[in-house]
């Protein structure tokens, strides 16, 4: 019988191959010569935790990684927790997903095209390769990054450097160290998670902001750092995400709860809010006193404010969402179209 389908463009194949998992992608390389170079030419890779085509298992059953190494040989069936090296030879690469995997003593990165990138339960060896992967993707537009986690530091800050064309980014959950945020400066769209203070650098391009702040007592200085240093934010999103319900010690209704002092807003009003800036949410609102000074400051200084969405703690009782409405309601707004919503 003919080969018919091995004479087909590489465009074709390429496009058949996309509907394949990454296991019987390497799969097909032991059916020709062919077929042999055509995975490393892929656009797109996912990798989460399965079982992978190992043409050279150690005696400890892990991939023995060299630089040859390409899975041209199909021998056995491995547990595979490491990303394979020769995955960082795909320079073709446009979208690289990682998900549950390893990344060890290697530095050599080289994605000339990719765009995306997604990191999922990944840990690093150390925070060199993560440096070392950033400075291999020169055109990388979308990245997120989720649960990161780090066997040892030994950077600075300073040893990052920012995206140069990256336009959105999603972290979260990341183990100390963290991603810094220079290697974000460049993004229009910025999803946030931090759990301490840490320098904000300049988001000149930065229209859209989700800051999620995983503790009990929002960190004010930081929200005012970014409305700071975001001349063109047009949308805010300020998500206490780990205050769900009334706390037993919680003083509700524009009260001071433990431990939370009251912050003095600036006097000085942040750029972005006399410009373009459009829309505010607050999430998990309590009504505790600097979460409703806040919300004052924004409208009272925006002159282009649409909308103020307040999304309160599912414990508020009716009364209370009530109260919390009417008060802001009634606060004076800069911006004549202004509209308070309460969830």
């Amino acid at each position: 019988m003919d080969d018919r389908i091995s004479t087909l463009p590489h465009e074709i194949l390429h496009h058949i191959l996309s509907f394949l998992s990454i296991e019987e992608v390497v799969a097909t390389s032991v059916l020709s010569k062919r077929w042999r170079p055509l995975w490393l030419s892929l656009t797109s890779i996912t990798l989460k935790q399965l079982r992978f085509i190992d043409p050279a298992p150690t005696q400890h059953g892990n991939v023995e990684e060299d630089e040859d190494f390409d899975f041209y040989m199909l021998m056995e069936m491995v547990n595979f927790h490491e990303v394979p090296r020769s995955i960082f030879r795909c320079r073709a690469l446009v979208v690289l997903k990682l998900q549950g995997r390893n990344l060890r003593n290697f530095f050599n990165f080289d994605f000339p095209l990719l765009k995306t990138l997604h990191l999922n339960q990944v840990t690093f060896s150390e925070n060199r390769l993560l440096v070392a992967l950033f400075k291999g993707c020169p055109i990388l537009e979308h990245l997120e990054a989720h649960d990161i986690c780090f066997e040892c530091g030994g950077l600075s800050e300073a040893e990052y450097t920012s995206l140069p064309k990256l336009v959105s980014a999603s972290i979260s959950a990341t183990c100390n160290p963290n991603i810094p945020l220079i290697v974000l400066a460049n993004v229009e769209f910025l999803r946030v998670e931090k759990r301490g203070n840490e320098k904000v650098p300049a988001f000149p391009n930065l229209t859209h902001l989700e800051l999620i702040l995983p503790l009990r007592t929002i960190s004010w200085p930081l929200v005012f750092d970014f409305l700071k240093k975001s001349p063109k934010l047009q949308d805010l999103v300020v998500d206490k995400l780990g205050q769900k319900n009334r706390l037993l010690d919680d003083v509700l209704l524009f009260g001071i709860s433990f431990g939370d002092e009251v912050f003095n807003f600036p006097d000085a009003v942040p750029h972005c809010l006399s410009s373009q800036f459009r829309k505010c949410t607050l999430t998990h609102y309590s009504g505790h006193e600097n979460e409703k000074r806040f919300a004052e400051y924004i409208m009272q200084n925006s002159s282009s404010l649409q909308t103020m969405t307040i999304c309160g703690i599912s414990s508020l009782r009716p009364m209370e969402k009530h109260y919390i409405f009417d008060q802001l309601s009634l606060c004076p707004k800069k911006s004549a179209n202004c509209v308070v919503h309460f969830k």
